[in-house]
């Protein structure tokens, strides 16, 4: 259910403004005594220019004999049922007005979004309550009698490694490993059951060090030697040719 109307003024020198109707019949035109007066100044609006009725539900706005016209939604008309939002252009460019209807806080439309979702939304389906005779039982599933899991079968002992690798026999026993932690650090060129801590220390090379020097300073002078050759041809051609 309606209660009255807000008039919306969307041109002219009131444009921006708002006016709620709520006493009808009520008067439209430059009169200030109209209960939706226009501005002075809008000249193409007639003093008495229209008035609107409320019958029943509904709202009826009449043109009264203005001079140019009522005109709804862009059509000159002389009586007209309003629909929310419909606006009215009160003569050939006059003022235009937007008329909305105010609802009942309680009557009042949903929205277009509101709409569209209760039309789209399925309904809720109700859910159906749960006999009383259904228990709910903790018992195991598995019989009591079954037989224990059989325990995992013993891998196979690995293959031994062929690869042609020899068996050192010593403190530490036979192996066919070639790994490095299978055998005593510094076997090699050593007899069995002999700590290697107990081994002589071999004396320093000492001839080989010095052949070594001894052809370090061979080379140096014959680096010596023909630097000098060389500086001698360079004086003798000098004094020669000069």
């Amino acid at each position: 259910m309606t209660i009255g109307l807000e008039a919306i003024f969307l041109s002219g020198l009131r444009k921006g403004e708002r006016v709620t109707i709520t006493t009808f019949p009520a008067t439209i035109g430059r009169d200030p005594n109209s209960t939706l007066p226009l501005a002075l100044q809008d000249q193409l609006a007639s003093t008495r220019h229209a008035q609107i009725a409320h019958e029943g539900s509904e709202y009826l706005l009449r043109d009264v004999g203005s001079s140019n016209g009522t005109y709804h939604n862009g059509s000159r008309v002389t009586e007209v049922r309003l629909r929310h939002e419909d606006v009215i252009e009160f003569g050939v460019g006059g003022p235009k007005i937007r008329f909305d209807f105010i609802w009942k806080a309680e009557t009042k439309p949903p929205a277009a979004a509101d709409r569209f979702e209760a039309a789209t939304l399925p309904p809720t389906p109700a859910l159906s309550p749960l006999p009383s005779d259904v228990t709910i039982s903790r018992k195991s599933t598995v019989p009591n009698d079954a037989a224990p899991p059989a325990p995992p079968l013993p891998l196979p002992p690995p293959a031994p490694f062929e690869s042609g690798a020899t068996v050192v026999q010593g403190d530490y026993g036979a192996s066919s490993s070639p790994m490095a932690g299978d055998l005593p650090p510094a076997t090699y060129g050593q007899p069995a059951g002999v700590s290697p801590s107990a081994l002589p220390l071999a004396p320093p090379d000492e001839a080989g060090g010095g052949k070594s020097r001894l052809f370090l300073f061979i080379a140096i002078g014959a680096v010596i030697f023909l630097f000098l050759a060389v500086a001698a041809a360079v004086a003798a051609y000098f004094i020669l040719f000069r």
